[in-house]
Formats: C-alpha cells, structure tokens, sequence
C-alpha cells in the first residue's frame, strides 16, 4: 500500500498520455488512490470526499486529485470551493491547490469573460482569508504554472486561490505532504464557512445545480434591511388523499434546506447586530447570540437579540429562496409552545428570496403566540397503537 508522497510521485512518474486509457493503472489510481491510503482515513469523512480525474474518454493534459466538501457542493470539480493537487504538464510540478469551479464561470459567461470574472471571485476569496488562518501553512503561492495554453489549464491557474508547490526534484517527506494537506483542508472549512453568508453580482457557487449561484460580495448586508409587511393568507382547505409515485431523494433535500436554513440564521443575526449598531446600541449588537450554533437545536428559536430598550427578543428563522412573501413555511410543536411561552417577546423572521444577488434577501416579522398568528394546518402526526 502506497503512503501520500508515493501516490504523488507515482503518478508524477508514470503519468502517460500515449498509453491506452481504458484499464490503465494509473488512471485509477488517480481516480481511487487516496482511499487507499491509511495516512487519509482520517482526511476524508461523510462530509470531504477524494475523487480524482485522468480526462472523460481521453486523457487530460492537466490530471487532478480533489478533496471535496459534498454536504455544501457536489462531488464535483465544476463548482464549489475544494482542495486539488493538480499536475503540471510537463509532470515535474505537483501543486496543492484550494481552487474553485472553474467549468461553472465558464458555462454561463463563455471563456474570455468567464476567467474575467473567475479572476476577480479568486481575488475576492483572498481577501476573506485572514494571516491567522494561514500561520501552519508553508511556502504559499498565488500563482500556479501548469505549461498549457488548453481552455482548462487556465482556468485551474487562475482559479487557484493560494497552493503548496511540490517539485519532482525535490519531494518533502510524506509526514510533512500529510501535514500541508490537514492545514489546507482547515483553510478549505474556514473559507466555506465564510462564503456561506455572503451575497452580491458576482457568480460563484451552489449547493445544487439547479440552483442559483452564491456570490461573494456583502455590500447588501452592510445596511440594515427593514422588514415587510407580513402577508395575508387565505384560509387553507383540508388536503384530501392524493395517489403519487415518486423516487425522492430525502438526504439531499435535507441537506440543501440545512445549507439555506443556516444561511438565513446568520442572515438575521448579522441584521439585528447592524439594527442595534444604527441605533447607538453597540453594547447590544456584541450580545446577539445565535443560540441554535452556540447551544444546540431544539429551544424553539434561534437567536437572541434585544430591541433598542434591552428587552430581549427571541427569533425563529424561517428561510426560503422562493421570490415570495407568499409560499408557507413548517412549524415545529415546539416552536409554537415556546411562542406561547415568551408572548410578545416570541418573533419569527420569514426570510425570503434568499439568493437575490441585487438586493438581497428580504424577510417579513411575526410576533407573539403564533397559534393565533398563524393558520396551522397538520401534515404528519405522531402515533400510538390504540
């Protein structure tokens, strides 16, 4: 069994675009090798996985190697922020590489503007990563030299965030290669963390691919948002029983609602802080407290905040990235007896058109008990044997 730095020079060395690519051994151990390495068991998880690619039918000029976060992103190397070691053409370069999705700028700008603005999201990922972040991390580069003129090549170079830089020549050991990799996959989590709660005009990613896409810019959430006017709902009718035959899959729906229910929560916190902060409550703004993180699901709200007085204000975060004010949310038992419980200093916060990228989100407030706020209409029941 290979350890890391075997696996890197093995493929350096015998990466060979003139052999046949059909059962080709290093064809797969670029796509499978790192999990069969004990020095990775505890790199990859449910949530990071290893994939690599040799090219789709033919060989590439560029192979790589990626780390990638599935729970926010796919497993892909089309979109998203990941971890890739990335050959050089030439074979003599090895780069650890925190890259993003260039195929996606891409397919939706075309070539020239995509690396444009491809350009211009690398640069704005590398202001949001602190020096802190980076002190574990040796011999960063910014600007990685793959020796190809192809479309691809380019676009992993300029996507290249920040790398580690191994040559043929002159391998470090492979304790020192395992070492690069958990430092970078620590900046891979820190940076993703980040970009979960921030918008604007520039695309950059999405936790699915018929979704929209996140960006980076946080210019919107840098002013206080006032809230709507809750909307007015028509009383809804009993549902009667509908026959249907449908393959779902529930992990993922789960996970896209967890991705957006976060965002949402940090969200709202971020716009209560400024909402203190614009009226001289600073003293406030330091004590929001998003308690769904901080302590644990499961209090029937997330966020503590204060109003300009000092009264606390207990916030469940409902979000959506449908356009409208209109579409219904899920309400726990829980949730409505905490209502009950806290009266008047009970709120929810229905956010909604999440992933506007001009003016970005906006949310509506109810307050008080919400049993005689809301129209509750039951879609499950928990049940006992008679």
């Amino acid at each position: 069994m290979m350890n890391l730095k075997e696996l890197i020079q093995y493929i350096m060395d015998n990466y060979d675009t003139s052999t046949k690519m059909k059962n080709n051994y290093v064809a797969n151990r670029i796509r499978h090798g790192m999990d069969d390495i004990y020095d990775t068991k505890n790199i990859s998880s449910d949530r990071f996985k290893f994939y690599g690619s040799a090219g789709q039918g033919s060989w590439a000029e560029v192979p790589w190697i990626g780390l990638f976060d599935v729970l926010t992103f796919k497993l892909s190397a089309q979109q998203g922020v990941y971890l890739v070691y990335l050959l050089s053409s030439d074979h003599k370069r090895m780069y650890l590489s925190l890259n993003q999705g260039w195929t996606a700028f891409k397919n939706k700008y075309g070539t020239q503007v995509g690396l444009r603005k491809l350009d211009e999201t690398t640069k704005s990922i590398r202001n949001i990563i602190t020096n802190k972040s980076l002190c574990n991390i040796k011999k960063t580069i910014y600007n990685i030299n793959l020796g190809s003129r192809a479309d691809n090549p380019k676009g992993y170079e300029i996507s290249n965030i920040l790398s580690i830089e191994y040559s043929k020549e002159n391998m470090p050991s492979n304790e020192q290669m395992i070492d690069d990799l958990k430092s970078m996959k620590e900046l891979l989590t820190n940076v993703i963390s980040n970009l979960k709660i921030t918008y604007g005009k520039d695309v950059t990613y999405s936790t699915d691919s018929n979704d929209e896409e996140l960006s980076l810019e946080s210019s919107n959430l840098l002013k206080y948002v006032e809230p709507d006017n809750a909307p007015h709902y028509k009383r809804q009718n009993e549902k009667s029983y509908k026959e249907t035959c449908e393959k779902v899959d529930f992990h993922h729906i789960q996970k896209i609602k967890k991705f957006w229910g976060d965002t949402g929560e940090e969200w709202v916190k971020k716009i209560e802080k400024l909402k203190l902060q614009k009226c001289g409550r600073e003293d406030l703004a330091e004590k929001v407290d998003h308690v769904s993180k901080t302590m644990g699901d499961g209090l029937g709200y997330d966020i503590i905040s204060f109003d300009s007085n000092g009264n606390k204000m207990f916030i469940e975060v409902k979000t959506t990235t449908d356009k409208s004010k209109n579409t219904k949310f899920q309400i726990s038992i829980n949730e409505l007896n905490a209502s009950k419980y806290f009266g008047k200093k009970y709120y929810i916060y229905r956010v909604y058109d999440l992933k506007n990228s001009v003016n970005g989100p906006k949310y509506y407030v109810l307050n008080g008990d919400m049993f005689s706020k809301l129209d509750l209409q039951a879609i499950s029941f928990t049940a006992i044997p008679k």
